[in-house]
C-alpha cells in the first residue's frame, strides 16, 4: 500500500484529453474496456453537459476498467492510471500537472469546452500532449487539436464510419492533420505503442551520434526537396529534428537510418513529414491587442496618406489556412468604415502548402471560431452555411490566395504592409536576414511590417524602425546607399541562377529535375545564348544565361508570363514571333531589334523556335536573345540624328517593316478573336454553374423541410419512451411478487446457514448440486460480486430486518438480492431465504431511457420555433423548450402550470382565443383530433406584441384519445409588418390614382 501511495504522487508523463459529445458514451466505454489499467497515462474526459445535469459516467465507467475514475474538482492533482471527468457547464484547464475549473467564456454560439481544454493541454504538455476526438455533433475540438499538433503532440480521431454522430470526427479529419483515424477499439493499443516508442526515441537520442543523425536528416531533406520542390535547409535544425522524431514515433521506427530507408521506399511518408514541417499554427486575431494596435495606430495612418479610391497593397506571407489574412481584411474594412473613406484593398496571401491555400480559398471555418471572432464581426463578415461560418463575398474579394515560397519565388513589390507573424522564429539567422531584406525591398516608402510578438528586427535596425515594440510593428525606412538596389538586382539575377533553373514553373505532368535535365540536354546540343523556355500558356519554366537586359520582374502578383516580363520595347516583337512560330511550326528569326541599354542603344537578334523532337517538351517554345555585332552609344546616335541630316530609309527596309507590322496586326487580331471565343465559352459555363447552384439551393431547402419533419418524429419517439418507462416501473412492481417462482433464484438455509433447498435458477449464481444439500453456504464459490452475503444473513437472524440490495455477477448481469427470515407455520424463525430476481434488462433499459431522454431534450431545445406541451383538460402548460421562453422573455418557473392564454396573451380569460377572427388551434385539434394552424398575436413579458403562426398537433394515449397538444409558434412579425406596409402603399397608390382621375375630369 505504501508503494502505491508513493506512485500516486508521481506526475504522469503523458496526459490524454478525450473530447466526446452525442453518442460519445459508448465510444468511451469501448475505449476504456480495451485500455490496460497500468498504462501510466492520465485521462481527462471532456463532454458537453448542460448546467445542473448530474453526470453518472464515472459510476458507469467503473464497470469497464479498474482505473480510478473521479469528477474533476478545482486544484486536483493529476495521477497516473486515473480517469478524470469534467463537471457540467465548466471549462477545464491544466497546468503543471494540476487541473483547474474555469467559468465558461461568454461569447456567441455554443460553448466549446473541448477546444478550451485541448489548447490548455498543448500549452502545458507540448509534445507529450495527446488529444482524442470521439463521436459528437458540431465542430468542437477542431481548433484545439491544431494547437496540440503545433506543439508536437499526437492527434487521434474516431473513424466516422463507426461514430454514432460524425460531426466532430469529420470536422477534425477535414483539417488534414490527424495522425491516426481509427475505430475506438484499436486506439488504446496504438496509443501505448506510440508512448513506448516515444521513450525509446528519447533513450536512443542520449546515446546516438549527432553527426550521423544530422547527416541522415540532411538526406531526408533532399528527398523532400526532390518531391515537393521546397527546401528546409534554412529552418532551425532542432525543430526539424523534433518533428522528424515525431514521425519516427508514429511509424514505430527507432533509428534514423531505418527511417531514411523507410521514407525512400514510401513517398507518402515524405508528404506526411512535409506537412509536419510546415508551420500551420494560426487563428483569427491571434494576440487581439496587436490587431487593435494595428488598426488604431497604424492602419488609420495609411488611410490618411492615401487618396480615396486608390489601391492599398498588403502581403500576408505564410498565411496557412487563411485566418490571419481574413483578420487583416476585417481590420482594413473596419478602419475604412471608421474613417469614412473607401479604398481598393488588395491583400496577397501566400503559403507553400497547396492544401492550406485550397482551404483558405474556400473561406469556410467551423463554428468554434466564435471563440476568437466577436459577435459583431461574425454578423458583419460571415454567414452561416451548413455547419460552418462562410466568409462573405465582399471580404473574400479583398484577398488573392496563391502558392508561393519566400525562399525561392520572387517577392511582390510596392506594398503598403507585410504581415508575417510567427514564421521567422522557425528559421535560422541567415534565412531570417534574407527574408527581412526581401521584405524591405518589397515594401514601399513608410510601409509597415507586422511580425509575431516574439519576433524582432533588432539586428536590422538600418532597415526598419520600431513603432510598437510590444506587438512587433515596424516601419520601412531608407537603407544605406545601394542596399535596396543591390537586393533588387540580386532578385532578378536569381531567376537565372542554378538553384532556380527548371524549378520556377513547370507543367504538372513533368515537374522537378526530370524536366530540367531534358531542357538542359536540348540546349547543350549547340551554342546557346541567353534564352528562356516557355510552355503552351506562355509561362516561363526555365531560364538560361543573363536575361536581365531583356526581361524584368512585373510589379504586383508574381507572374512568369513572358509577355508580362518582357521589356516594353521587346514585348511587341516577342508576341508576334511566338504567334508566327506556333502557327507555322518553324524557327522565326528577327535581326537588328533595337533596345535601350545602360549606356545607349543596342541591337539584338531574337530567335523563337518550337521544341518538337523531345516528347515531354512538345508544345514548348525556346526564345533566344542574342547580341548583334554593333552597339550604338547614345552620344553617337544623337550626332547622327540631328535635324536635316537624318539618313533616309531604303524602300526595301520600309517594305520589310510594313510586312512585319501587318503580321503583328494579324497575330493580335487572331489572339483577340480567340480570347473572345474563350470568354463566350466561359460565360456559358458560368451560366451552367449558376443553374446547378440554384438546383443545389432548392435541394437544401427540401432537406431543411425533411429535417423539420424528423424533429417532429423525434418528439413522438420521446412520448413513446416515456410510456416505456411507465411499463418498466410496473413490471418491476410485478416482479416483487414472483420471488417464489422457479424463474427466481432462491436458496433456503437453516439456522446454521446450511443449504436446505434451492431452485434451478440459483445454480447460475452458485456452483450447487443436489448432493450439496446440508453443506454450509460459505463452502461454495459464487458468481456474484458481493462479499457480505454471509454477514448479512447472520445479521438477519439477529435483527429480523429484511435485507434487499442489487448485486452484479462477473458476467455483467444484475439481480435484486433479498434476504428474509424463514418462518414456520408457527411463525418461528428457522432459517433464511435468499432470492435473486434478474433485473439485467431493466438496468440496461434504464440506461438507454436516460440516454434517449437526454437526446430528445437536446433536440427539442435545438429547435428555433417556440414549442410547448398543453394539457387539454385545463389548458395548462406542462413543458416547453428554450425557444418558447426566449420568445416571450420569461423563465420556465413562470410558465409551467399556467394556462397557455395567460402566458401568451397575458389574459386570464380563455375567450381571447375564441371567435372567427382569432380561432384557437388547440381547441380545434381537441375537437377534430387533427393538425390545426392559425395566426395569433402573442405578448412578451414587457407587453410587446409579436405576430406568430401557431400550429397544434394531437398527442394520443394508448386508446387513441387526445390527451395533450403540441403547440408550435413561429415568429412572423417581420412578415406581417411587411404586409401591412405593402397594404398601406397600395392604399396610398389607389388614392393617388383616384385623385389623378378626378383631375383629368
Amino acid at each position: 500500500m505504501a508503494r502505491k501511495t508513493k506512485d500516486r504522487n508521481i506526475k504522469p508523463s503523458f496526459i490524454a484529453g478525450i473530447g466526446a459529445s452525442a453518442g460519445g458514451l459508448e465510444a468511451i466505454e469501448e475505449f476504456f474496456s480495451n485500455m490496460p489499467c497500468d498504462s501510466g497515462l492520465s485521462f481527462v474526459v471532456i463532454q458537453h453537459l448542460p448546467a445542473g445535469h448530474k453526470s453518472v459516467i464515472d459510476s458507469i465507467i467503473k464497470k469497464y476498467t479498474k482505473m480510478k475514475s473521479v469528477q474533476i474538482r478545482d486544484g486536483m492533482k493529476l495521477e497516473p492510471d486515473c480517469i478524470y471527468f469534467s463537471p457540467p457547464d465548466t471549462d477545464v484547464a491544466v497546468m503543471n500537472g494540476t487541473l483547474y475549473l474555469m467559468e465558461p467564456t461568454a461569447g456567441p454560439g455554443a460553448k466549446l469546452p473541448i477546444n478550451f481544454f485541448f489548447r490548455s493541454l498543448a500549452e502545458s504538455q507540448g509534445e507529450k500532449a495527446i488529444c482524442i476526438v470521439l463521436s459528437g455533433t458540431g465542430t468542437d475540438g477542431t481548433s484545439g487539436l491544431k494547437a496540440v499538433k503545433d506543439a508536437g503532440g499526437i492527434v487521434m480521431v474516431q473513424d466516422i464510419k463507426q461514430a454514432k454522430f460524425s460531426g466532430m470526427p469529420e470536422s477534425a479529419i477535414s483539417t488534414g492533420i490527424a495522425d491516426y483515424v481509427l475505430p475506438v477499439k484499436k486506439m488504446p493499443g496504438t496509443l501505448l505503442k506510440y508512448v513506448r516508442q516515444f521513450h525509446t526515441i528519447r533513450e536512443t537520442r542520449l546515446v546516438a551520434d549527432d553527426e550521423e543523425f544530422n547527416n541522415y536528416l540532411k538526406k531526408i531533406l533532399v528527398l523532400i526537396r526532390s518531391r515537393t520542390g521546397h527546401s528546409f535547409s534554412g529552418y532551425k535544425q532542432q525543430s526539424i529534428r523534433r518533428r522528424t522524431e515525431r514521425r519516427m514515433v508514429i511509424q514505430q521506427i527507432a533509428k534514423i537510418e531505418a527511417y531514411y530507408d523507410y521514407i525512400q521506399k514510401n513517398p507518402l511518408e515524405i508528404d506526411a513529414l512535409f506537412k509536419d514541417l510546415i508551420i500551420r499554427m494560426t487563428g483569427f486575431f491571434r494576440d487581439s491587442e496587436a490587431f487593435d494596435s494595428l488598426k488604431g495606430r497604424i492602419i488609420n495612418n495609411i488611410l490618411k496618406k492615401k487618396e480615396p479610391g486608390s489601391t492599398i497593397r498588403a502581403w500576408v506571407a505564410g498565411c496557412s489556412t487563411g485566418e490571419e489574412a481574413y483578420s487583416l481584411a476585417m481590420v482594413f474594412a473596419e478602419a475604412m468604415a471608421e474613417a469614412g473613406r473607401h479604398f481598393n484593398i488588395q491583400i496577397f496571401a501566400t503559403d507553400i502548402d497547396e492544401d492550406s491555400i485550397r482551404y483558405a480559398r474556400a473561406g469556410a471555418y467551423p463554428f468554434s471560431i466564435a471563440a476568437d471572432v466577436s459577435t459583431e464581426r461574425l454578423s458583419r463578415f460571415f454567414e452561416k452555411k451548413d455547419s460552418a461560418y462562410k466568409v462573405k463575398t465582399k471580404l473574400r474579394e479583398m484577398i488573392i490566395f496563391a502558392v508561393h515560397s519566400l525562399v525561392k519565388d520572387p517577392s511582390f513589390s510596392r506594398l503598403d504592409i507585410i504581415s508575417c507573424r510567427n514564421l521567422l522564429i522557425y528559421l535560422d539567422s541567415e534565412l531570417q536576414q534574407k527574408i527581412l531584406q526581401l521584405f524591405h525591398y518589397a515594401l514601399g516608402e513608410d510601409g509597415l511590417l507586422f511580425l509575431g510578438s516574439s519576433e524582432t528586427t533588432r539586428k536590422f535596425a538600418g532597415l526598419f524602425s520600431p513603432i510598437d515594440k510590444k506587438w512587433s510593428l515596424y516601419k520601412h525606412k531608407a537603407a544605406a546607399p545601394g542596399y535596396s538596389s543591390a537586393l533588387s538586382d540580386a532578385a532578378l539575377k536569381n531567376l537565372s541562377g542554378p538553384e532556380v533553373s527548371g524549378t520556377l514553373r513547370t507543367d504538372r505532368g513533368n515537374t522537378g529535375s526530370d524536366m530540367e535535365r531534358l531542357i538542359e540536354r536540348k540546349l547543350l546540343e549547340g551554342y546557346v545564348p541567353a534564352c528562356v523556355v516557355i510552355n503552351k500558356i506562355r509561362d516561363i519554366i526555365y531560364f538560361k544565361g543573363d536575361i536581365g537586359k531583356y526581361l524584368e520582374l512585373p510589379s504586383g502578383r508574381a507572374d512568369f508570363n513572358i509577355l508580362k516580363m518582357a521589356r516594353k520595347d521587346l514585348r511587341h516583337e516577342v508576341r508576334t514571333m511566338i504567334y508566327q512560330a506556333v502557327k507555322e511550326q518553324k524557327r522565326i528569326v528577327h535581326k537588328g531589334v533595337r533596345i535601350m541599354a545602360n549606356k545607349g542603344y543596342e541591337d539584338i537578334n531574337i530567335i523563337v523556335e518550337p521544341v518538337s523532337e523531345t516528347e515531354p517538351l512538345q508544345g514548348h517554345i525556346t526564345v533566344y536573345f542574342e547580341e548583334a555585332s554593333r552597339t550604338l552609344r547614345e552620344s553617337s546616335i544623337a550626332s547622327k540624328r540631328t535635324p536635316g541630316k537624318k539618313k533616309a530609309s531604303s524602300p526595301s527596309g520600309l517594305e520589310d517593316k510594313l510586312r512585319f507590322m501587318e503580321m503583328s496586326l494579324e497575330a493580335v487580331t487572331e489572339e483577340l478573336e480567340k480570347c473572345n471565343n474563350d470568354l463566350i465559352l466561359k460565360s456559358e459555363e458560368m451560366r451552367g454553374v449558376n443553374e446547378e447552384l440554384q438546383s443545389a439551393n432548392e435541394e437544401l431547402q427540401t432537406s431543411r423541410e425533411e429535417l423539420q419533419s424528423t424533429n417532429e418524429e423525434l418528439l413522438s419517439v420521446n412520448t413513446q419512451l416515456q410510456e416505456k418507462i411507465e411499463e418498466i416501473t410496473q413490471s418491476n412492481n410485478d416482479l416483487s411478487n414472483l420471488f417464489s417462482s422457479t424463474d427466481v433464484g432462491t436458496i433456503f438455509l437453516d439456522i446454521n446457514l446450511c443449504i436446505r433447498r434451492f431452485t434451478p435458477s440459483a445454480t447460475r449464481l452458485f456452483n450447487l448440486k443436489e448432493t450439496d444439500i446440508g453443506r454450509p453456504l460459505h463452502h461454495f464459490s459464487t458468481n456474484i460480486l458481493y462479499s457480505d452475503l454471509i454477514r448479512d444473513a447472520l445479521d438477519l437472524l439477529e435483527t429480523l430486518t429484511v435485507k434487499e440490495t442489487e448485486v452484479q455477477t462477473r458476467d455483467g448481469e444484475w439481480y435484486i438480492m433479498r434476504i428474509i427470515p424463514y418462518r414456520t407455520l408457527e411463525n418461528v424463525v428457522d432459517g433464511v431465504v435468499i432470492t435473486f430476481v434478474d433485473i439485467t434488462k431493466m438496468k440496461k433499459a434504464e440506461i438507454a431511457t436516460t440516454k434517449a431522454h437526454e437526446f430528445s431534450r437536446t433536440v427539442l431545445n435545438s429547435i428555433n420555433d417556440a414549442i410547448s406541451i398543453i394539457d387539454i383538460n385545463n389548458f395548462l402548460i406542462v413543458d416547453c423548450n428554450e425557444a418558447f421562453l426566449k420568445s416571450l422573455h420569461v423563465l420556465k418557473k413562470d410558465v409551467i402550470g399556467k394556462t397557455c392564454h395567460e402566458v401568451t396573451h397575458r389574459c386570464m380569460d380563455r375567450g381571447v382565443c375564441e371567435g372567427p377572427e382569432h380561432m384557437c388551434p388547440i381547441t380545434e385539434t381537441v375537437e377534430t383530433g387533427k393538425h390545426a394552424v392559425a395566426e395569433h398575436i402573442h405578448y412578451k413579458k414587457d407587453g410587446k406584441k409579436i405576430y406568430v403562426e401557431v400550429s397544434a398537433s394531437p398527442i394520443r394515449n394508448e386508446k387513441g384519445d387526445v390527451v395533450q397538444v403540441v403547440h408550435i409558434a413561429r415568429d412572423i412579425t417581420e412578415r406581417k409588418l411587411t404586409e401591412e406596409e405593402f397594404r398601406r402603399t397600395i392604399k396610398d397608390l389607389r388614392k393617388r390614382l383616384d385623385e389623378m382621375k378626378k383631375k383629368r375630369r
